[in-house]
């Protein structure tokens, strides 16, 4: 995805999809390119929600950052699932 390509077709960005991004910052294969996507967007107003985290390009990673993927999903505050399951 390219935001400049975002930005430029995007007739009102606030009406764009939200977006989420995690990357872990030992990921080797990714990480560069996902900070320099984070910044692109943000440095063109287009929302972005991004979280780095200690990690890899790992299945244990993907798993430390599933609460903050779900709670982005649900449209709750991350770490706020249990409370609101548990009443």
């Amino acid at each position: 995805m390219n935001p400049e390509f975002l930005a430029k077709n995007a007739e009102d960005k606030a009406a764009l999809p939200k977006l989420f991004l995690t990357v872990g910052r030992q990921d080797t294969l990714v990480y560069t390119q996902g900070r320099d996507f984070a910044e692109a967007m943000k440095a063109l107003g287009i929302s972005l929600e991004y979280v780095e985290a200690d990690g890899g390009h790992e299945t244990d990673f993907w798993e430390s950052v599933m609460d903050a993927y779900f709670s982005f999903l649900a449209d709750i505050p991350a770490g706020s699932k249990n409370k609101i399951l548990m009443g």
